[in-house]
């Protein structure tokens, strides 16, 4: 993907948050890691997590038990100039930058989370990679996308016409992603996807 489409994806971003009408919260979080995952907050208590693409509402705000916590979006710095959400700045350490390079020496995150990040990024591989690098031997990569069962062709081209999301990943490559950038799968879920996605 070419910067100029990534860029016009993160003006997409910026319109859903400006937009948006309902705000997240703990219970609905604490609900989707549930259902997702089949995990609850208590993978939180006392470490040290890191969302990746953490957007306005992400789950790292809403973490109401102590740990250390991080949060990384290349919007960050706008989100909070306009102030969309009131809990954005209590208690996370906010940082204006890209998952393709994280501002961490390897090795510092027990819990890492990627909800609904990869298709929105210029480099999705390199943002694995990255994932791996600063994770713990024995950390936690939490991970959520879309994907879609459908020819290849037709998933580019979804690409260029869906703004927020220039990359249509299938479940095949999700996988042979993860693989390539050094994860061992203890688990995953895969559920049908229709289009265009819930998120």
């Amino acid at each position: 993907m070419n910067l100029s489409r990534w860029k016009n994806a993160q003006t997409e971003e910026i319109a859903y948050y400006t937009s948006r009408k309902v705000e997240s919260s703990t219970a609905s979080w604490k609900a989707y890691l549930t259902e997702n995952f089949s995990i609850g907050f208590d993978v939180f208590r006392n470490k040290r997590v890191l969302e990746i693409g953490c957007g306005a509402f992400g789950i790292i705000h809403y973490i109401n038990l102590p740990c250390f916590r991080f949060g990384i979006d290349p919007l960050c710095s706008i989100y909070r100039r306009l102030e969309l959400n009131a809990k954005y700045t209590i208690q996370t350490q906010q940082i204006t930058s890209v998952g393709e390079h994280l501002p961490f020496r390897n090795e510092v995150f027990d819990v890492i989370l990627s909800i609904n990040v990869l298709d929105h990024c210029l480099n999705p591989l390199n943002v694995l990679k990255e994932a791996n690098r600063v994770l713990t031997g024995n950390g936690i990569f939490l991970l959520h996308v879309n994907t879609f069962d459908l020819p290849r062709t037709i998933r580019i081209i979804l690409g260029l016409f869906d703004k927020p999301h220039p990359y249509h990943f299938s479940h095949v490559e999700i996988m042979s992603m993860l693989k390539e950038a050094g994860f061992k799968i203890y688990s995953h879920n895969k559920k049908d996807q229709t289009y265009p996605p819930n998120f």
